[in-house]
């Protein structure tokens, strides 16, 4: 992740979102030419990702044997990705797979989804999937305040509606961590996973953290459509940009 945001002197923040097709069919990615040419298409080295770089991406084999299912070696894919010149932006072409990844405040905003808009036009034309696989988006908010000494209270900066137990008039100021895991159904066939909660990072002198962690997805072979994917990926957008959480 990139350097946090300042939200003001004793709460500092750090955004990540992440939106990531996996489709079968068409041309293969691992094609030289065909990274270059969707780099043209976004705007070459002139353009928002002016660094092209090799990228491996780990992968593991499971293996079944007389003693039942077995990791072996792990191998990884090659894989190319194009960065903006802060880093802020990531595009990654794996074979069968692309995302789009961005940190800071222009991840919520209009421009998230024209890039992705870009990007999916780009792979339509240049590399023709025939099938879309898995659409999923996930948004990722972790909070730190050294001033803040207990769960509850950040109702400050989290929806009471995340906050649970950490409210609890008895509960409340005893906890010195909160977990919580929802699912539920986001509508036309995806799923929405809300993960949150309070730690002590270690990393930070054991300060206390929020993490909110929204997963978006859909799952199944169907026809790769273009227009649908991005009208599918910008409503995951939108319902997690409005999803309860986070209230700076």
């Amino acid at each position: 992740m990139s350097e946090p945001d300042k939200i003001e002197p004793n709460l500092t923040a750090v955004r990540l979102i992440v939106c990531e097709l996996r489709y079968e069919g068409g041309t293969s990615v691992n094609d030289g030419q065909i990274f270059l040419a969707i780099h043209r298409e976004l705007g070459g080295y002139d353009g928002p990702y002016p660094k092209a770089q090799k990228h491996q991406i780990p992968a593991s084999n499971m293996v079944v044997g007389e003693g039942g299912v077995q990791e072996s070696a792990a191998t990884s894919q090659r894989a190319w990705r194009l960065l903006s010149e802060d880093d802020r932006w990531v595009v990654t072409f794996a074979p069968e797979s692309f995302s789009l990844q961005a940190t800071g405040d222009t991840a919520w905003e209009g421009l998230f989804r024209d890039r992705l808009a870009s990007v999916i036009d780009a792979v339509t034309k240049h590399i023709t999937p025939v099938m879309e696989q898995r659409l999923g988006l996930r948004c990722v908010v972790q909070m730190t305040a050294s001033s803040l000494g207990a769960p509850h209270e950040w109702r400050r900066y989290v929806s009471p509606e995340l906050l649970g137990l950490a409210l609890h008039e008895q509960l409340g100021p005893t906890l010195v961590a909160l977990e919580q895991l929802t699912t539920s159904d986001a509508g036309n066939g995806a799923r929405c996973t809300i993960r949150g909660g309070f730690f002590p990072d270690p990393v930070h002198d054991n300060i206390p953290t929020y993490r909110l962690d929204i997963d978006v997805h859909r799952e199944g072979l169907r026809g790769f459509d273009p227009a649908g994917i991005k009208a599918s990926g910008l409503q995951f957008v939108v319902l997690d940009r409005h999803t309860p959480g986070c209230m700076y």
